[in-house]
Protein backbone atom coordinates (compact mmCIF):
# COMPACT_ATOMS: atom_id res chain seq x y z
CA UNK A 1 0.00 0.00 0.00
CA UNK A 2 1.01 3.62 1.26
CA UNK A 3 4.35 2.35 2.60
CA UNK A 4 5.41 0.10 -0.44
CA UNK A 5 4.43 3.63 -2.44
CA UNK A 6 6.87 5.72 -0.74
CA UNK A 7 9.41 3.54 -0.83
CA UNK A 8 9.25 3.03 -4.38
CA UNK A 9 9.00 6.82 -4.54
CA UNK A 10 12.12 7.18 -2.22
CA UNK A 11 14.59 4.71 -3.89
CA UNK A 12 13.57 6.70 -7.33
CA UNK A 13 14.59 9.50 -6.05
CA UNK A 14 17.85 8.91 -4.46
CA UNK A 15 18.85 6.98 -7.39
CA UNK A 16 17.79 9.83 -9.75
CA UNK A 17 20.40 12.26 -7.75
CA UNK A 18 22.77 9.12 -8.16
CA UNK A 19 22.48 9.48 -11.45
CA UNK A 20 23.63 13.49 -11.31
CA UNK A 21 25.72 12.69 -8.96
CA UNK A 22 27.72 10.22 -10.99
CA UNK A 23 31.37 11.78 -11.62
CA UNK A 24 31.99 13.07 -14.43
CA UNK A 25 34.94 11.41 -15.66
CA UNK A 26 33.79 7.91 -14.59
CA UNK A 27 36.35 6.34 -13.26
CA UNK A 28 37.39 8.21 -9.67
CA UNK A 29 34.47 7.01 -8.24
CA UNK A 30 34.90 6.37 -4.45
CA UNK A 31 33.30 9.77 -3.12
CA UNK A 32 30.51 8.50 -5.02
CA UNK A 33 30.32 4.77 -4.33
CA UNK A 34 30.54 5.39 -0.50
CA UNK A 35 29.00 8.82 -0.18
CA UNK A 36 24.86 9.10 0.45
CA UNK A 37 23.58 7.19 -1.57
CA UNK A 38 22.40 3.74 -0.71
CA UNK A 39 24.48 0.75 -2.63
CA UNK A 40 21.27 -0.33 -4.77
CA UNK A 41 21.06 2.68 -6.26
CA UNK A 42 25.31 3.12 -6.65
CA UNK A 43 24.94 -0.06 -8.54
CA UNK A 44 22.11 0.48 -10.21
CA UNK A 45 23.52 3.62 -11.63
CA UNK A 46 26.90 2.12 -12.36
CA UNK A 47 25.02 0.00 -14.66
CA UNK A 48 23.19 2.36 -16.46
CA UNK A 49 26.42 4.42 -16.91
CA UNK A 50 28.23 1.64 -17.82
CA UNK A 51 25.47 0.06 -20.28
CA UNK A 52 24.86 3.84 -21.60
CA UNK A 53 28.93 3.68 -22.41
CA UNK A 54 28.66 0.64 -24.19
CA UNK A 55 25.80 1.54 -26.59
CA UNK A 56 27.39 5.06 -27.02
CA UNK A 57 30.31 2.99 -28.66
CA UNK A 58 28.59 0.43 -30.37
CA UNK A 59 26.79 3.80 -32.11
CA UNK A 60 30.61 4.96 -32.94
CA UNK A 61 30.85 1.61 -34.30
CA UNK A 62 27.99 1.31 -36.33
CA UNK A 63 29.43 5.38 -37.64
CA UNK A 64 32.41 4.04 -38.70
CA UNK A 65 33.97 4.83 -35.98
CA UNK A 66 36.34 1.50 -35.59
CA UNK A 67 38.06 2.34 -32.22
CA UNK A 68 35.42 3.20 -30.82
CA UNK A 69 35.02 0.06 -28.87
CA UNK A 70 38.63 -0.30 -27.99
CA UNK A 71 38.25 3.18 -26.48
CA UNK A 72 35.19 2.10 -24.58
CA UNK A 73 37.42 -1.38 -22.96
CA UNK A 74 40.27 0.74 -22.14
CA UNK A 75 37.99 2.86 -20.16
CA UNK A 76 36.20 -0.19 -18.55
CA UNK A 77 39.57 -1.63 -17.95
CA UNK A 78 40.63 2.11 -15.86
CA UNK A 79 37.26 1.71 -13.87
CA UNK A 80 38.23 -1.78 -12.56
CA UNK A 81 41.66 -0.64 -11.86
CA UNK A 82 40.20 2.38 -9.71
CA UNK A 83 37.73 -0.16 -7.90
CA UNK A 84 40.46 -2.54 -6.89
CA UNK A 85 42.46 0.47 -5.58
CA UNK A 86 39.08 0.87 -3.43
CA UNK A 87 39.00 -2.72 -2.21
CA UNK A 88 42.74 -2.31 -1.21
CA UNK A 89 41.45 0.26 1.39
CA UNK A 90 40.49 -0.67 4.68
CA UNK A 91 36.73 -0.63 3.80
CA UNK A 92 33.61 -1.40 5.91
CA UNK A 93 31.68 -4.33 5.79
CA UNK A 94 29.12 -2.66 3.49
CA UNK A 95 31.25 -1.02 1.37
CA UNK A 96 33.37 -4.33 0.59
CA UNK A 97 29.89 -5.82 -0.32
CA UNK A 98 28.98 -2.98 -1.72
CA UNK A 99 32.50 -3.43 -3.91
CA UNK A 100 32.44 -6.88 -4.53
CA UNK A 101 28.76 -6.45 -6.30
CA UNK A 102 30.36 -3.63 -8.08
CA UNK A 103 33.02 -5.65 -9.33
CA UNK A 104 30.73 -8.82 -9.94
CA UNK A 105 28.48 -7.18 -12.03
Amino acid sequence: GDIEQQMVESLHAVTKAAVGAYPEDGIIRKDWLFGPFPAQSALAVDQIMWTSCAEEALNQVEAGDAEAMKRNIAFTNKQKEHSVDLVRLDLTKLQRVLMGALIVL
